[in-house]
């Protein structure tokens, strides 16, 4: 019973401890970690390419401006590149591809639009499931 009643009075003394004084810096960029100029800015929707990467697409186009870059395998062997903008719009990027599945499994968590040219006919009805949907 002591060890109990010890760790109440410890909790309850640590429960009026004064709070920690934290100082909040620079709002900053989520996916980059760099400073954004405009607080506000930060909460915009990220935008996803869906650029090749095949070695025949090389080099790709707009992909040195994106704030993350995910490689997701594809058939063959070859990789497709998930190219994600938030910070700054691209001018210009590509080749862009089709989506896959896969682009499912992630773009809920960034809250994304998803920039593509085409996909297989199941692949688009679940992304026009996932648009209407809100994800």
């Amino acid at each position: 019973m002591r060890p109990a009643l010890a760790l109440l009075i410890a909790l309850f003394a640590s429960s009026c401890a004064s709070p920690l004084n934290v100082a909040v810096g620079p709002a900053a960029w989520p996916l980059r970690g760099t400073p954004a100029s405009d607080a506000s800015a930060i909460h915009r929707r990220p935008l996803v390419v869906k650029v090749a990467n095949d070695p025949g697409a090389r080099p790709q186009t707009g992909i040195a401006d994106a704030d993350l870059i995910i490689e997701l395998p594809v058939e063959g062997g070859l990789t497709r590149l998930s190219v994600v903008f938030q910070s700054k719009d691209p001018s210009r990027v590509g080749p862009v591809r089709s989506a896959r599945q896969s682009d499912l499994n992630y773009l809920p968590t960034l809250h994304a639009i998803l920039a593509h040219v085409g996909a297989s006919e199941s692949v688009t009805k679940m992304v026009r499931d996932a648009a209407s949907s809100g994800g």
